[in-house]
């Protein structure tokens, strides 16, 4: 915990993921495309906490792209 951290009640967590694909869901309806993948128990740092995982995914995502 934070010292002087107020709580959850004036600063309540973030549906982040939630209004990530909603976001991503409009840009399909829209004729783009994305692929999602989930790496559990991740936080913001998945190219450190799963650097094997996360590389796999992000090579063949450029060598895709061209």
């Amino acid at each position: 915990m934070v010292p002087g951290w107020p709580g959850d009640e004036v600063y309540p967590p973030q549906p982040m993921v939630g209004q990530t694909r909603y976001i991503l869901n409009k840009y399909k309806e829209n004729g783009g495309e994305y692929e999602e993948f989930v790496f559990e128990n991740g936080g913001h740092g998945l190219h450190v906490e799963f650097p094997e995982e996360f590389n796999s995914k992000l090579i063949a995502f450029i060598k895709d792209v061209k």
